[in-house]
C-alpha cells in the first residue's frame, strides 16, 4: 500500500513517503542507510530533521487523541469523508462508540472525559 501510494510521486517525494511510513509504523527499524537514501535523493540534514519532527508530532497527536477519546464532531463528518474516505470515517465512528474507561461514562452512557477534565478531576 505504501509503495503504491509512493509510486505516484517523483523519486524524492516517494522516498520521503516511504521513510515517513517506516518511521510511523516501525521506528525501531530506521537505520543509517535510510537517512543515506534521503541524502542520496538530495535532502539536507535540516529537511530530514523536519520530516522526523512532523511525523513525530502527528504520531504524538494521534496517540493523544486516541488515548483520551477525542472524537470527530458530526458537523465535520462531510469534511472527513472528503479528506479520508468512507472507510476511515466508518472506522473512526466504530472506535468512538467506546468510552476510554468505564468510570468516564455519565448516566446516559456517554463519555464524560471532557466534563471531568473541566471540573479539574
Amino acid at each position: 500500500m505504501i509503495d503504491e501510494a509512493a509510486s505516484r510521486f517523483d523519486e524524492t517525494d516517494a522516498d520521503i513517503i516511504r521513510y515517513s511510513a517506516q518511521l510511523t509504523l516501525s521506528s525501531g527499524t530506521v537505520a543509517a542507510e535510510n537517512i543515506k537514501r534521503l541524502k542520496d535523493v538530495g535532502l539536507e540534514d535540516r529537511e530530514i530533521f523536519d520530516i522526523v519532527m512532523v511525523v513525530s508530532c502527528f504520531s504524538f497527536m494521534n496517540r493523544l487523541a486516541d488515548g483520551t477519546g477525542v472524537t470527530l464532531q458530526p458537523d465535520r463528518y462531510a469534511d472527513a469523508l472528503d479528506m479520508f474516505g468512507q472507510e476511515a470515517l466508518d472506522a473512526h465512528l466504530r472506535w468512538s462508540q467506546w468510552p476510554v474507561h468505564p468510570d468516564d461514562q455519565d448516566s446516559d452512557g456517554e463519555s464524560s472525559c471532557s466534563s471531568r477534565h473541566e471540573a479539574g478531576e
